[in-house]
């Protein structure tokens, strides 16, 4: 099946007139380690960006593109990126990810992967997970495949071919299924031995057949607590085409967990909904995270950001008298037992009182003394529990 779809998707992109690409400017250079958008006539926008692991380049690297060589249209034209860098590898990111289109399969290609320092990669990514790519190699062809794998798959055979663009030093890639939605891709790049600037590869000819707009647009995701339950409220901007919701949650921030029935999708007429849904039953645990899932009527499914919760919880606390001059106290109504510290801190921050408290699972009163030296003003009473607790109040000194 993976073989039909290849063979079906390079049909399409070579017989169909309908096929999209982006149109390159003759040149440009990136702002912070990213390119200026490039932006289809369907609305797909491509952000290329960089960056390197294992080595700061130095201050003459240079990111940029050119239509001067035969690939027509190169986005990465690595000119001295990685200057001064030998034994790291720059990763760069083709994303469709930061706007609401997307195309649906891809075909695109990288040069000059000929010479004996070259090695490359390439990860494709739809909805957050790695797909399935074939490649095709151009004979005569300098380069040694092994496949894909973030492990620099391809890599150049030795023969110093470097520099001429052409399909000596030629990988195709493309997408297994012709209809995935494609987020983002990344290019591993491996600079093993050119420590004055890495060796040249281009990325161009991108070509999709169609694009697809998001069905959901999250205008905000939020988690609170109330009592024993736990409130999720959000707001979708545009839904055409979603089906339901699903709130997901985790207790290790890696695997993750329905919580809750699904939640149907208004299906309103102009893609606005607000909701707020409830759950009360949850596995104890000092954190749990959570995440909204959107699936669509075709099954597709995206996610929202994900939100840590604390499941521990301080009730009320309160610091009195909120005018005081060497004595206040701080009460304070806790659902368990923690440990943590009371800090009596000034505007200027500096601390000027602080003490290790345990708090015992009710109420608990914590009298506090302040030396008469200190001097008048305003102060803030500060109680720290972990990352998860804490609470302030302000208080002022005569």
């Amino acid at each position: 099946m993976k073989t039909f779809y290849a063979v079906i998707f390079s049909l399409l992109f070579y017989c169909t007139a309908q096929s999209q690409s982006f149109t390159f400017p003759t040149s440009g250079n990136a702002v912070n380690s990213q390119l200026s958008p490039l932006v289809a006539d369907d609305g797909v926008t491509l952000i290329p960006s960089i960056r390197s692991t294992g080595c700061t380049p130095g201050a003459s690297s240079t990111f940029s593109y050119s239509t001067s060589h035969l690939s027509t249209g190169a986005i990465y034209r690595n000119t001295r990126w990685a200057a001064g860098c030998k034994n790291s590898t720059d990763l760069i990111k083709l994303d469709f990810s930061t706007v609401n289109k997307r195309p649906l399969g891809l075909k695109f290609s990288i040069f000059d992967v000929d010479n004996g320092a070259d090695s490359v990669s390439v990860e494709i990514y739809s909805a957050g997970v790695r797909i399935n790519y074939t490649y095709t190699l151009y004979s005569p062809t300098y380069i040694n495949a092994n496949g894909s794998s973030p492990q620099f798959g391809f890599r150049g055979s030795g023969n110093n071919n470097s520099g001429q663009d052409d399909n000596s030093g030629r990988i195709d890639i493309i997408t297994y299924d012709p209809l995935v939605s494609i987020d983002s891709v990344i290019v591993y790049k491996h600079n093993s031995e050119d420590i004055s600037g890495n060796p040249s590869q281009s990325i161009a000819g991108f070509d999709w057949t169609s694009s697809s707009t998001l069905p959901i647009k999250l205008v905000s995701f939020s988690v609170n607590r109330d009592a024993d339950l736990i409130q999720f409220k959000w707001k979708v901007a545009e839904e055409i085409g979603t089906r339901d919701y699903q709130i997901e949650y985790s207790q290790n921030g890696y695997n993750y967990f329905a919580a809750g029935n699904k939640i149907a999708a208004k299906g309103t007429l102009n893609g606005k909904a607000d909701y707020l849904f409830s759950i009360a039953a949850l596995p104890q645990s000092d954190v749990l995270y959570f995440r909204l899932l959107s699936i669509d009527i075709d099954g597709r499914k995206y996610y929202s950001k994900t939100i840590k919760l604390s499941n521990n919880r301080i009730i009320k606390t309160e610091a009195y008298p909120s005018n005081f001059k060497n004595n206040f106290s701080v009460a304070i109504q806790s659902e368990n037992t923690y440990t943590g510290k009371l800090k009596l801190i000034g505007l200027d921050g500096r601390i000027v009182y602080q003490k290790d408290i345990t708090l015992s699972k009710g109420k608990n009163l914590i009298p506090v003394q302040i030396s008469s030296e200190i001097s008048r003003g305003m102060y803030i009473v500060v109680g720290e529990f972990g990352e998860e607790i804490s609470f302030r109040h302000k208080l002022i000194k005569e």
